[in-house]
């Protein structure tokens, strides 16, 4: 069977690559690579996407499409599997059976940035009505859009974290200075400013960002340290050298970075807009109780431990996506 995966319009694999999440990519290309003919659609620049590719191509044999040839390969699928909800819009004309992921509340960060909702609300509704399984990753939004729309194919289906590479060691932190760690991108829903100027009050604590986005310069003037994207590959360390992992965010779905850090067995302080992580989290909008209550060596360590069983529990590569296989094959047909 033909399945043609399509990420957001617009995006391709140098993107990926400049925010440090190509190889996460491939990854999860492998599983498809492994069941189906799989072609991967890009609109990137044809010769640094076919360069990007070829190492992929070499080891699993998929196909890189680019933009312009879409249509052409949307004719051959058996199967489209769009990454988000942007990419719907490029199956809907097509007519072909697709499986859409909604990982956010897309309607919720525009009214955070001040643009309109509407139009994310109506792609919403046609996709829902259209796709043959509909993924959402965050077990609260699942639930709401299963009530919105009965009868339809909505699953929860989390984010994968692959719980062998991302693994606790044992030892976390730098030292005497309490390191907190963001990483994501750096823009307005995910609530940076409040968290930096929190642990500016907190003795013998900085905050270190992996990640980047339009929030960079002001988080630097806030004293926090920015280090841009890192590869996929090498966020184990960053995890392991930190002593809390904060994610204050003002809307979430399902964070990848959140999942990660759980299975390293790092403690974890979330707003209460993540709903995620259940009672292995340490869930409060007052950042500053949370970091003093999770820089305590024994509190750290027990959520610590609870979050690793809950990400193996919960989220673990393995199982999530030979579920995701059996909804590709069962739209296929």
């Amino acid at each position: 069977m033909r399945l043609v995966v399509f990420p957001a319009p617009g995006s391709g694999l140098a993107s990926m690559a400049s925010t440090g999440q190509l190889e996460r990519l491939f990854v999860h290309l492998s599983h498809y690579a492994n069941a189906f003919d799989l072609a991967y659609v890009t609109w990137g620049d044809p010769d640094e996407e076919a360069r990007l590719w070829k190492p992929f191509a070499d080891q699993m044999g998929a196909q890189l499409v680019h933009a312009s040839r879409r249509r052409a390969a949307l004719r051959r699928a058996d199967v489209v599997r769009c990454m988000n909800l942007s990419a719907a819009r490029t199956a809907l004309p097509s007519l072909r059976p697709f499986v859409v992921s909604l990982g956010a509340d897309y309607a919720a960060i525009a009214k955070i940035h001040g643009r309109p909702a509407w139009k994310w609300r109506l792609l919403q509704a046609v996709a829902i009505r259209r796709a043959r399984r509909v993924l959402v990753p965050n077990r609260q939004m699942a639930t709401d859009l299963m009530c919105r729309y009965p009868g339809r194919p909505i699953v929860h289906q989390p984010n994968w974290v692959d719980c062998e590479r991302f693994a606790p060691t044992g030892v976390y932190g730098l030292g005497q200075t309490r390191l907190v760690l963001f990483v994501g991108r750096l823009v307005k829903e995910k609530n940076l400013e409040a968290l930096a100027q929190a642990v500016a009050v907190l003795p013998n604590a900085r905050l270190l960002c992996v990640g980047d986005g339009p929030m960079r310069d002001r988080l630097t003037k806030l004293g926090a340290e920015c280090v841009g994207p890192q590869p996929w590959t090498s966020l184990p360390h960053w995890y392991h050298s930190a002593d809390v992992f904060a994610l204050p965010s003002l809307s979430e779905g399902h964070p990848k970075a959140l999942a990660e850090a759980m299975a390293c067995g790092l403690a974890c302080v979330v707003s209460s807009a993540v709903t995620e992580g259940g009672d292995a989290v340490y869930r409060t909008d007052d950042l500053v109780a949370g970091l003093k209550e999770l820089f305590r060596e024994d509190v750290a360590g027990d959520y610590g431990r609870r979050a690793r069983a809950y990400a193996v529990a919960n989220w673990d590569v393995k199982i999530l996506m030979a579920r995701e296989l059996d909804w590709l094959r069962e739209a296929a047909e």
